[in-house]
């Protein structure tokens, strides 16, 4: 009844050139963020030589440091896009530079206090069995602030539409 109504639409296909040489280098950040998740996973299951129930508490716990770069990545992109618009590429740079600066300032300290308050705060909330070491809590918790760094600066790829660097 719709198509009937409305027609089939046919699609157009003049720019998909343009579309996929600029999204196809994005597609494997996707695949990257799934080997982090697994990564995590693997890691825990080394150090233990099984997957113990408290491993899933332990990865949301070292992605905690991801409440830090969300806030700022939300904000950044309306930011510098409107910056780089008006050609204020001056600006543009401090912007990257001082949210990465900022988001640092933010996760690193809180990806070590999470470490050193991983054992007191499992002690609190669930048995013996959930207790880990410390270092990793650290290894997950530095490994969302590299995937904190790479989303901040992403966006420069958008800014530019050149996602493999050609000029």
């Amino acid at each position: 009844m719709i198509i009937r109504q409305e027609g089939f639409p046919t699609p157009n296909f003049y720019r998909i050139k343009e579309f996929l040489a600029f999204s196809l280098p994005q597609t494997p950040s996707g695949v990257f963020l799934w080997i982090i998740n697994a990564s995590d996973r693997y890691f825990i299951t080394t150090f233990w030589g099984c997957l113990k129930p408290g491993s899933t508490f332990i990865q949301r716990l070292g992605s905690v440091v991801a409440l830090f770069y969300a806030p700022i990545s939300f904000v950044l992109l309306p930011t510098v896009s409107r910056a780089w618009d008006q050609n204020r590429r001056t600006d543009v740079k401090n912007y990257f530079e001082y949210s990465t600066r900022l988001f640092l300032t933010l996760a690193v300290p809180a990806a070590v206090g999470l470490a050193v308050l991983s054992q007191p705060l499992l002690k609190v909330l669930a048995t013996s069995e959930y207790l880990v070491g410390w270092k990793l809590v650290l290894m997950i918790s530095t490994g969302t602030i590299f995937l904190g760094i790479y989303q901040i600066n992403l966006y420069i790829i958008y800014l530019v539409k050149k996602p493999n660097g050609c000029p």
